[in-house]
């Protein structure tokens, strides 16, 4: 994806807090996949059997729209890079289906979110509800 926007000039974490606030405000069914621990050797290979995938996106927003099952955000900010890990993830995501992207800003995040969810739903969404 072509970068339209400077890049954010603040803490990546900081710019997941202000996207968390935005997909929270809008009320959509989202998450927060959290690789960004800190934590001892011990607990890091715990948590991998677990299942912690290194180079998964940051957030997930379960809305299948048009031909995507959801909707995958890799956050990164002025001096950041995508790992071979995360280019892996990406491309195996956008393999199946569902819409990947990298955003740079907060900016391009609500434009990049407002614009997937003005696509249709598809179909199989329609009705389905659990009891």
């Amino acid at each position: 994806m072509i970068k339209q926007y400077e890049k954010y000039e603040g803490r990546e974490d900081n710019l997941q807090i202000a996207a968390a606030r935005f997909l929270d405000i809008l009320g959509v069914h989202w998450l927060h996949i959290a690789n960004e621990r800190h934590t001892s050797p011990q607990r890091g290979a715990k948590l991998k059997k677990m299942g912690v995938k290194s180079g998964a996106c940051d957030i997930f927003i379960l809305e299948p729209r048009g031909d995507y099952h959801g909707l995958f955000i890799e956050l990164k900010v002025k001096g950041g890079r995508l790992s071979d890990n995360q280019k892996e993830f990406i491309d195996k995501s956008n393999e199946r289906n569902y819409k990947t992207v990298v955003c740079w800003s907060i900016d391009e995040l609500i434009d990049t979110v407002e614009d997937y969810l003005k696509s249709k739903k598809p179909l199989f969404c329609e009705g389905f509800k659990t009891q």
